[in-house]
């Protein structure tokens, strides 16, 4: 497989790219800090009664 002349010359940005973002994700891991908004998503999506069924929506009356 023959890859485009730019990214072939141009290969070590991409890989640095690829390496910081996974260096600042261990760090930023490492420090601490929580997804707040991932885990209000979750939480939402985890309480929310509503269920997909045959297309549509319905309300589902059986609570946990």
């Amino acid at each position: 497989m023959r890859l485009p002349v730019k990214i072939r010359r141009d290969w070590h940005y991409y890989a640095f790219a690829i390496g910081l973002i996974f260096i600042l994700n261990g760090v930023v891991g490492l420090l601490g800090f929580e997804a707040k908004r991932m885990a209000n998503l979750w939480r939402w999506a985890d309480n929310m009664d509503y269920q997909l069924l045959a297309g549509g929506a319905y309300h589902s009356s059986a609570r946990r």
